[in-house]
């Protein structure tokens, strides 16, 4: 509306030329104008001092020149052709232009020195397409008079003509290879380190995406950077167990950059409230300019310059320092643009993220290498271990069977004489005398008993346990030993009874082994069976085996420890223990179980809390034996009615 108007005298009223220069007087419409201009002028202020507050690093000096640029125009402007003509003193008007100078000047020199606008990106655009468009004009013109001389000599003013839709589909077709030429051609003359930032963006985070092996990821990482942005050095550096170290295949800087790393103030301060990007350059800038800065950064920068590192970019992961990329100068040893910096802050981004994840990978392969290291350094340890355990056992089993074999001679010894005394083979003793040889007597008799199974085991666990297997009559065998067991049965008012309901044929086993396994049973059973109660042992035919039970109503046995009575020294505690009136090894169901699997035989138990328990063990039937375990034997229920005076020895 200004811009329609101004030519009218609702601008300017009058003008007239002095000896000092040119006077006008302002019409109603320039007040107007003035505070139009005026407002536009501190909305603009107003817009770049809120950029300003937000803005970091280069930004934050680019906004600085252009703000200053924009003051003084503004206010020389104002000023000069505003406020003095509108109080009637035009004599200053002419500055109003030149103020422009003061804009012009600051912008320029932030161009150039501060990479405003980024001016290379605007030269190389207008230079490609003002050499594109002159080729394809002169192309088109090329191509429409060659055909018009060919095929139009006489000229044709009809249009489109034919030639010129020729050369509209050949300029259509050759327009983008032209293009290319030209941008290749203008790169390598002016501009070596052109990029499609986008393009190359989007190849770097599929492979980002994609990669998850961080030797790869780093080598991608420095190939994408030395593409693109062609930088003459590259070094990475991530943050492993509180330090920050550089990853070998992407370091092209000298060692001692590392100590650099491990000052604190440099990463853990600095990096931590600056996010952006550091630009060596601009920090020396302003160190030249007299700027007062942070002197462990100044030292920083300066030791780094030293070093050939132009830019550094941190990786940041949700705003936590993980490490840093460091860049050289660039091959074309062009300075760095604000594509470059943006193609940066983008990339620094999403490789803090991918290193982040190739780190973590990392580690949970090296953890999972380690835990196989310490797992197989604690496999042979326990390897050792155990065959040292073996050889302490394998001794310990040695000295348990000799000292059993030696024990059990004179406590036999001790029996025998016990016996004799008791027998009046020493002449008469009295009754307290007597009293107390029962007393050894009995105690030496347990005591053989004792000595007797730790040998039995200890042969077992060595391997020196000898079986001779023949055909045996279970029932016999069962009548020697009640026989054995009569008077203990007696004494305790027990009912004790093998009862033989049927003929079974003889087994496969061990007399002797078969024996101690019916004495152990037995001896169990009357050991947990209460005054009054029934003891019962019955056999039966079973397939290929005859199955033998011993059953008692004694106290029976919690169903949670049936499992650990069969093992070594395997007791069950509670009720089932404190009813016995003599304490054993905790060998004897041990030491029948293994008898029997060597035999061929198995064992179980069925028992039920306060109403008593039965153990069944099976051995396999002699083929080709008489089914009767004697030729005279009586198959009817056999109650105990003999007793042994003689001691076993």
């Amino acid at each position: 509306m200004f811009l329609i108007l101004s030519p009218t005298s609702l601008n300017i009223e009058s003008v007239a030329i002095r000896s000092w220069g040119t006077e006008f007087v302002p019409g109603i419409l320039y007040t107007f104008a003035i505070i139009f201009i005026l407002i536009y002028l501190l909305w603009s202020a107003f817009n770049l001092f809120i950029t300003y507050k937000s803005a970091t690093g280069l930004n934050k000096v680019q906004i600085t020149y252009v703000f200053l640029g924009t003051a003084l125009m503004a206010i020389t402007g104002i000023i000069t052709a505003g406020i003095l003509p509108l109080v009637g003193y035009s004599r200053l008007s002419v500055l109003s232009p030149i103020s422009a100078l003061f804009f012009l000047t600051l912008v320029s020199y932030a161009i150039v020195k501060h990479r405003l606008l980024d001016i290379e990106i605007i030269i190389r655009r207008s230079l490609v397409y003002s050499v594109l468009l002159v080729s394809l004009i002169a192309l088109y013109t090329v191509l429409v008079f060659g055909l018009n001389s060919i095929f139009l000599p006489g000229g044709s003013a009809a249009f489109p003509r034919i030639t010129d839709l020729i050369a509209i589909v050949v300029i259509a077709f050759t327009v983008d290879p032209i293009k290319r030429f030209i941008e290749q051609s203008t790169d390598k003359i002016f501009f070596k380190a052109r990029y499609n930032a986008e393009e190359a963006l989007s190849q770097i985070s599929e492979t980002l995406s994609s990669v998850i092996e961080l030797k790869e990821l780093v080598t991608e990482i420095k190939k994408v950077l030395k593409e693109t942005i062609k930088v003459s050095k590259v070094a990475i550096y991530i943050k492993t167990d509180h330090h920050y170290s550089a990853v070998e295949i992407a370091n092209d800087f000298p060692n001692q950059l590392d100590l650099m790393m491990e000052k604190k103030y440099f990463f853990n301060s600095y990096f931590q409230d600056h996010h952006e990007i550091l630009m060596v350059d601009e920090i020396n800038r302003a160190l030249e300019d007299g700027q007062i800065l942070d002197d462990d950064l100044t030292e920083a920068v300066k030791f780094l310059g030293k070093n050939g590192v132009e830019v550094i970019a941190p990786l940041l992961v949700k705003n936590e320092l993980r490490g840093s990329l460091f860049l050289g100068e660039k091959l074309s040893q062009d300075i760095y643009s604000g594509e470059d910096i943006r193609f940066l802050e983008i990339l620094s981004h999403q490789a803090a993220l991918a290193l982040e994840n190739a780190k973590l990978y990392e580690e949970q392969k090296l953890y999972g290498v380690r835990l196989k290291q310490e797992v197989d350094r604690a496999t042979a340890d326990l390897r050792s271990a155990n065959e040292r355990l073996k050889e302490l056992d394998k001794a310990k089993d040695e000295f348990v069977s000799i000292a059993s074999h030696e024990l059990r001679t004179p406590m036999t010894a001790i029996k025998s004489y016990v016996w004799m005394a008791l027998n009046g083979r020493a002449g008469k003793i009295s009754g307290k005398v007597r009293t107390y040889l029962t007393t050894v007597y009995d105690s030496s008799e347990r005591m053989i008993a004792l000595i007797n199974d730790m040998l039995s085991a200890s042969r077992l666990e060595t391997g020196r346990i000898e079986i001779d297997i023949e055909p045996v009559s279970v029932y016999k065998v069962a009548d020697q030993v009640l026989e054995d067991l009569s008077l203990r049965a007696k004494e305790l008012r027990l009912d004790l009874t093998l009862q033989k309901e049927s003929v079974i044929p003889m087994v496969l086993a061990d007399r002797n082994k078969l024996t101690e396994i019916f004495t152990n049973l037995i001896g169990n059973a009357l050991k947990f069976t209460k005054k009054g109660g029934k003891i019962r042992i019955t056999a039966k035919k079973a397939s290929d085996n005859v199955e033998v039970s011993i059953s008692d109503t004694g106290v029976g046995i919690p169903k949670e420890q049936l499992d650990k009575i069969f093992t070594k020294f395997g007791r069950v505690g509670e009720s089932y223990a404190t009813i016995a009136q003599t304490s054993g090894t905790g060998l004897g169901l041990y030491i029948t179980r293994n008898y029997l699997d060597k035999m061929g035989g198995k064992i179980w138990v069925e028992s039920a809390l306060g109403k008593g328990t039965t153990f069944t063990f099976s051995l396999p039937i002699a083929k080709g034996a008489k089914e009767a375990a004697d030729d005279n034997e009586d198959f009817s229920t056999t109650p105990i009615g003999v007793i042994k005076n003689e001691p076993k020895t």
